[in-house]
């Protein structure tokens, strides 16, 4: 069995998932998401981790099947596909995020406002449906909050990336 990785995220969700389960897979890189659903759909692979926004689709229609999803609640797009930890993977939470950086040194009341801009636009009705029509979920954090999300989330990679034995080209 082999499964489609489009990217290091999907890489690493699919390394995460052979060592929580101990099934072993071959996986098969393409140059993007795009490639590897379609590996997919055209039989070249049979699996696939990559986010919902390019799988439910082809989940809704019927040409792909939800086996689970990687968050810690179910996807308000696919709610009949269970959780990881739904079908006995305790610790196969993965989740893709994005967040706004600043250059060190950047003053204190500075990041606060930008924080509270992005509270205040988190906040929004009409842009909370816009995100969540598109399978994502927003977590407002504080700086301090968000930092340690960023650090926290940073160690377990690079714990996962050792014990898998993953090498990487530069």
């Amino acid at each position: 069995m082999n499964i489609a990785e489009g990217g290091t995220s999907t890489l690493l969700t699919s390394l995460l998932f052979g060592m929580e389960t101990g099934v072993k897979m071959q996986t098969i890189s393409y140059k993007g998401a795009a490639p590897a659903v379609m590996a997919v759909l055209q039989n070249e692979c049979q699996v696939i981790a990559i986010d919902l926004a390019n799988l439910a689709p082809h989940i809704q229609s019927g040409k792909m099947i939800g086996l689970l999803t990687t968050g810690e609640k179910r996807s308000p797009m696919l709610p009949d596909v269970p959780t990881a930890k739904e079908v006995g993977l305790d610790n196969f939470n993965v989740s893709t995020w994005f967040g706004l950086f600043a250059k060190k040194g950047t003053p204190q009341e500075i990041l606060d406002k930008l924080n509270a801009v992005i509270g205040d636009t988190f906040n929004d009705p009409d842009y909370k449906e816009y995100v969540e029509a598109r399978g994502a979920t927003l977590n407002p954090y504080s700086v301090e909050e968000f930092t340690q999300f960023f650090n926290n989330d940073v160690k377990t990679w690079a714990k996962i990336v050792k014990d898998s034995g993953v090498k990487f080209e530069q």
